[in-house]
């Protein structure tokens, strides 16, 4: 932050960017106009006399010597003197003609005829950028002649010797006071009081506004395609070619103006800077909105002024004067001294674009002047004008973060300041912080990019160095991004608490501590709730929003927000989810088993379900079974573990075991039946163990049949609970449950299994099994349903085989009852007998046809004779090995490789 102290010269006291000096005094002769075009200054006399001066010295101390008077260049007065120096063109207004000379031999070179009469013209000479990088650069010259109420236009066509008419003649209502180019597409023009701009192209006019009575009409060409004009009140206003104010630089500022101490007779421009002469002295001001005087230079009675490259010369009536802009150097220093940090950048910058002005500035740190004029808008409550020019120069973050309070101290008393920092507070510290939240997210944003493409930044150019060791305070980026984004934290919420959410759902590198403290302090729980999610706290989490459990005010104080929470946490953090989710079931079961079911883990970050069931019977029985429904039953796709649905039966089993009214025990009776019946997952001789002998009888048939065993299982329906129909509805749904097999072999295991399946319920209902046989005690004997079976063999003839029903049925039978199912069976088998004798003269058939189709090609032979040839390279075969292909097409042995990557398919194997 420190400027240079040592001078190699002496320091100005008072800023005096120009020093006036006489270069002509008590001429004899009677000064008209004057123009410079460097080091020539040509003076025009009353007498029509053409002085030719040549300036030198001017950086030191400035002499003149005239090199000619040119007494024949006019009969009458010189009125009026314009040099266009990248054309070297001389043109001058005389006897009420204007004519073009040659500015280095004064030369005649044309009289424009038109022009008799005419009181005053404007020139526009613009030097365009080269595209292309050369010198070969065309000047843009137009010139506007006043003729009795009329305006010529004229432009210089680019290789032409003469003037070109531009457009037809613009007439005016009335005769022009004064007349100059804004730009090359539009004019003022002064009309008895007024200002008006007229465009070029089709000759609109605009009135803009009156100007001095006084004084009259004055205007000079600023930079920007924009003129300065002087109206009343001693102020001077600026237009552009659209005939719009010039306004300052902020989007609210108003009409741009500088203000006289008075009404000024001349204007001119010489960047940064506006010259108003009046009639006993000439101000010096800038064009901004500032009204300060920079320089007062008592100069009377000046009549005419002329400048090139920064110099100024103004004439009286019998002397010459130069205002010659001081060393650059010289006035920056003065400028940062004086704290005029913006005026000492903008000589830098101009200084910067002149070659013969550059080396001037060698000894001038301009990133260290725009520091200072940072830190000094900062202290003028430009924040946002500040931070962004520190953004610019890349300075180091830390020292920007360290002019404010939210700093940590060890920041703010390690780094030196130019000033001191003043403490702003109310709205200032509120628009203060606005700006720091704007810079700080564009730095953010730059290092979040050299984060991601693992580059590190470079070092800033400029920065803050501490007092001690004159290093960067963040010269690691670690610290660097955890110093903006924590910076960034504290900010939003001094200035925008709502922004900070925002910050903290995105990838972070806050402090945890201190955000965490910041966050405390300011009751912002859901924001702190977010720092410990993205930190990974997950711990320190869910011990804020149990303790923040139905507290009053409490922006977490729902249950809702702990279930959603541990819904999205998996496998890593189990024991975390299964120790925090009891007090949630304490309270509310029905949410507590929500975080288990409705959990946003899957894959293999989703929790165990075993593990969710063992701490469920644990820690919540009474969730256990709702918690294996929602697996088994509801989860899409559903959960086929074994031990999962066994798991399952077993509490629907206990449930039933539980229920003492008659419709509860029917309905959890129903449950256990229905998902015993569609489940195919559970292990059935785990869950036969569990059953008791003497009770639940029709579950045990259901799980009998799981097993295989068919015949204990119809017993158990058909007998001991009189019911055959329950036992031919299980034998239908055994039957109709899917098999991996398909076509022929899925009918003969059909097959097979109908018989097994239906032979064991005849069985069961001709011959059923003492009770004894399976451990089960009865109220009485069974007895045969002998009507019951003969009907089933009615009713499925075709399904059950004689060999295992006859042996069965009691002797007394009557071959009456059984003719029906004899005969479908005789029938049948008959017909199968019928179709396995098709099917074998079908397969001898197809056996026959393969093996004639086979002895057809092997019967095909090839002749080689003396003019057979190779089909790859062309050549006879004679005596050499061959190969003959599907396609009948010969080759050479060694070219057969050749042909076989032409064909494709399956003609691709050779002979």
């Amino acid at each position: 932050w420190r400027l240079a102290s040592s001078e190699s010269h002496v320091m100005l006291e008072n800023y005096e960017p120009f020093e006036a000096v006489t270069i002509l005094h008590n001429l004899p002769l009677q000064i008209e106009c004057l123009t410079y075009c460097g080091p020539t200054l040509l003076v025009g006399t009353n007498q029509g006399h053409l002085l030719s001066y040549s300036i030198s010295g001017l950086d030191k101390c400035p002499s003149i010597q005239l090199l000619k008077s040119h007494k024949s260049f006019s009969r009458r007065p010189i009125q009026q003197l314009e040099a266009v120096v990248p054309l070297s063109l001389l043109i001058s207004l005389s006897d009420g003609t204007v004519s073009v000379h040659n500015l280095d031999t004064l030369k005649a070179l044309s009289v424009l005829d038109r022009t008799r009469g005419a009181s005053l013209f404007a020139c526009c000479h613009q030097t365009p950028a080269d595209p292309g990088g050369g010198s070969g650069r065309q000047a843009n010259l137009r010139l506007c002649v006043h003729v009795k109420q009329r305006l010529l236009l004229y432009h210089w066509p680019p290789g032409a010797s003469q003037f070109a008419e531009l457009r037809q003649e613009l007439a005016l209502p009335a005769a022009a006071r004064a007349v100059s180019w804004i730009g090359p597409t539009a004019l003022c023009v002064a009309l008895k009081t007024d200002y008006f701009r007229i465009r070029v192209d089709d000759g609109e006019i605009l009135e803009l506004f009156p100007f001095s009575p006084a004084t009259g009409p004055v205007m000079a060409p600023v930079e920007r395609n924009t003129l300065a004009l002087c109206s009343k009140d001693s102020k001077t206003m600026f237009v552009n070619e659209k005939g719009r104010w010039r306004r300052g630089q902020k989007s609210n500022d108003g009409p741009l103006m500088v203000k006289w101490s008075k009404e000024p007779l001349l204007l001119q421009y010489l960047a940064p800077f506006l010259i108003g002469i009046c009639a006993d002295f000439v101000e010096v001001r800038t064009v901004d909105q500032r009204t300060s005087l920079i320089q007062n230079l008592d100069i009377p009675s000046l009549r005419s002024v002329s400048q090139h490259r920064g110099v100024l010369f103004a004439a009286s009536a019998k002397s010459v004067y130069c205002l010659h802009p001081r060393p650059l150097s010289a006035q920056i220093k003065v400028l940062i001294q004086r704290r005029d940090f913006e005026l000492a950048l903008r000589l830098h910058e101009i200084g910067q674009s002149d070659p013969d002005r550059a080396d001037e500035l060698r000894d001038i740190d301009v990133s260290l002047v725009k520091c200072h004029y940072a830190f000094n808008l900062f202290c003028q409550r430009q924040f946002a004008e500040s931070l962004d020019l520190l953004e610019l120069l890349s300075i180091d973050p830390a020292n920007v973060v360290a002019m404010y309070p939210i700093a940590p101290r060890e920041f703010r008393d390690r780094v030196s300041f130019p000033g001191r920092v003043p403490e702003f507070s109310g709205q200032d510290l509120l628009e203060s912080y606005f700006a720091l939240a704007k810079y700080l997210s564009s730095v953010r944003k730059k290092l979040l990019a050299q984060i991601a493409q693992k580059v590190p930044p470079p070092p800033p150019p400029i920065q803050f160095y501490t007092v001690d060791k004159y290093q960067p305070i963040t010269a690691d980026l670690e610290k660097l991004r955890q110093l903006v984004d924590t910076s960034l934290l504290k900010c939003y919420l001094e200035s925008n608490p709502a922004l900070v959410p925002s910050l903290l759902r995105t990838t972070n590198y806050c402090h945890l501590r201190e955000a965490e403290a910041c966050l405390k302090q300011k009751r912002m729980w859901s924001s702190l709730l977010l720092l410990y999610k993205n930190n990974n706290d997950h711990e320190s989490s869910l011990k804020l929003l149990m303790e923040h459990y139905q507290q009053p005010g409490s922006q977490i104080s729902n249950i809702e927000d702990s279930v959603q929470y541990l819904q999205e946490l998996g496998v890593p953090y189990q024991d975390l989810i299964f120790r925090y989710s009891r007090w949630i079931i304490e309270r509310d079961p029905k949410e507590g088993l929500r975080i288990f079911t409705e959990s946003q883990a899957d894959g293999d970050n989703a929790l165990p379900r075993i593990e969710v069931a063992n701490f469920l019977e644990s820690s919540a029985p009474q969730l256990l079974t709702d918690y294996l429904e929602h697996c088994v039953l509801h989860c899409k796709p559903p959960d086929t573990s074994e031990s999962l649905h066994t798991r399952l039966a077993n509490q629907y089993r206990l449930r039933l075991e539980q229920q003492t009214e008659p419709l509860a025990v029917a309905g959890a009776r129903s449950r256990l039946l229905a998902f015993l019946r569609r489940s195919r997952h559970y292990n059935a001789q785990e869950l036969l163990a569990r059953y008791p002998n003497n009770d639940m009888l029709e579950e045990r048939a259901l799980l009998l049949s799981r097993l295989g065993q068919y015949e204990l299982a119809f017993t158990i329906l058909a007998q001991y609970l009189e019911s055959p129909e329950k036992a031919e509805s299980l034998a239908e749904e055994i039957l109709s449950q899917p098999t991996a097999e398909t076509g022929d072999a899925a009918d003969s295991s059909l097959a097979s299994l109908q018989g097994e399946v239906y032979g064991q319920l005849i069985k069961a209902l001709l011959a059923p099994l003492p009770a004894e046989a399976y451990k089960l005690h009865a109220p009485r004997a069974p007895a045969p349903m002998t009507q019951r079976a003969l009907q089933l063999l009615k009713r499925r003839p075709g399904q059950i085989p004689p060999v295992r029903v006859l042996p069965l049925l009691p002797p007394a039978t009557p071959l009456a009852d059984l003719s029906d199912y004899l005969l479908t069976s005789l029938q049948r088998l008959e017909a199968e007998k019928r179709l396995l004798q098709s099917r074998r003269g079908l397969y001898h058939a197809e056996r026959l046809q393969t093996a004639a189709a086979f002895a057809r090609v092997r019967s095909g032979r090839v002749a080689i004779e003396e003019g057979t040839r190779c089909s790859v390279c062309q050549n006879r075969i004679g005596a050499s090995a061959f190969a003959r292909f599907p396609s009948r097409q010969v080759t050479h042995y060694g070219c057969m490789a050749v042909m076989r990557a032409r064909l494709s398919g399956g003609q691709s194997g050779a002979e």
